[in-house]
Order: structure tokens, then sequence, then C-alpha cells
């Protein structure tokens, strides 16, 4: 199962844009105040992280087989939660808006997801 865990609510488009995604495959969106760490695989996303290929984030997607990604506010993640976590992902060298991220990682989680199952989408 994969599990995204984001500081703030998401407007009303950005809102419509993660649904769309998200119904088309199982994935559990958290909207929470503060982020802690879970049983899961747990990776946050800040950009000092790796940075993957499309292909090698599908791999890692279906390595693992429970996945908490973790996105802060404006302000970051807390250091601590970042030296505890499994890893610490990036989708690029550039800084976007928080609440902009999370539909970049869903689209890429799902472009994985049809990676993963051989769906033409990726290409």
């Amino acid at each position: 199962m994969i599990t995204i865990k984001a500081v703030g609510k998401l407007d009303k488009d950005l809102k419509k844009i993660s649904n769309e995604y998200s119904k088309r495959f199982k994935i559990q969106i958290e909207e929470v105040k503060e982020l802690k760490l879970s049983k899961n695989y747990n990776i946050v996303c800040s950009e000092e992280g790796k940075q993957f290929t499309s292909e090698q984030f599908a791999k890692l997607i279906k390595e693992k087989e429970n996945i908490t990604f973790l996105i802060g506010d404006a302000f970051g993640i807390d250091e601590k939660i970042k030296k505890e976590a499994n890893l610490i992902l990036s989708l690029s060298k550039m800084t976007f808006p928080h609440k902009l991220f999370r539909i970049f990682l869903i689209e890429q989680i799902y472009r994985a997801t049809t990676i993963n199952k051989n769906l033409k989408y990726h290409k």
C-alpha cells in the first residue's frame, strides 16, 4: 500500500487533480498537521534528496510493499525525521510549492504503477 502524508490541505482545483489520479490506482492520502514516521518504508520528499528516472522509481515502488511518502509544508521537514527516514527523495533540484509538489508526486507514483504493469501511459 502506498500512503502520502502531507502537511496542509489542497485547494479545490488541486484537489480535483489529486482525485483524478487517485481514482486510477490504490493510494491513501492523509492531510496532517504534523508529520510522523510510520512503520512502513518512509520516504521523505525534499529537494536535497536522491533523484530517480521514472523507471528507477517504478522499480523502487515495485520492490517495497508498504511505502509512506512524507511531504512537509512551506518550511520543509524536521531534520530528525529526515535522519530517521529510509530514503530522501527529490523530484527536482528546483523548489516547488509543497501543495503543487503533492500533485507531481501522485502523478509520478501513477506513472510508476503503469510502468510496472506495462501500460502505455509512460511513453
